[in-house]
């Protein structure tokens, strides 16, 4: 049996919030014309991810998302995977990164960001000496 069908986009370089548009469109363009259930996205090389990269990409989930698809990010980088944790992406299944490094292999493993939402240290209790 086959897996779900796929188109890839491969996002290299520097990212900034100036190229969330064109991206944005370049994957809606891809998913108009496909019956593709997932956008695989292709991350391996980025330079230095950052928030930008990170709203970047919530922002192509978030367009693949309301076509009724989902994002895949493929050879992500420990530092990108951290920040998406961080910010609490990549527990939903609309954006997920794939274990292994090869774009073109078909893995069923599909490893979340996160195990669970992020620790939220309560401030009120926090002994002041803390904060300093």
């Amino acid at each position: 049996m086959a897996g779900p069908s796929t188109v890839v986009v491969t996002i290299g370089g520097l990212v900034t919030c100036a190229d969330a548009p064109g991206l944005c469109d370049r994957v809606r363009r891809l998913l108009d014309e496909s019956d593709a259930e997932i956008v695989d996205c292709d991350v391996g090389s980025l330079v230095e991810p950052d928030l930008a990269t990170v709203d970047v990409l919530a922002r192509l989930a978030l367009t693949a998302q309301r076509a009724g698809r989902s994002l895949r990010l493929r050879r992500a980088s420990a530092e990108l995977e951290d920040l998406l944790a961080f910010v609490g992406l990549g527990t939903e299944s609309d954006l997920t990164v794939l274990a292994g490094s090869d774009p073109c292999s078909e893995r069923d493993s599909q490893i979340p960001m996160s195990s669970g939402p992020p620790r939220r240290r309560n401030l009120e209790h926090a002994p002041e000496e803390d904060f300093r």
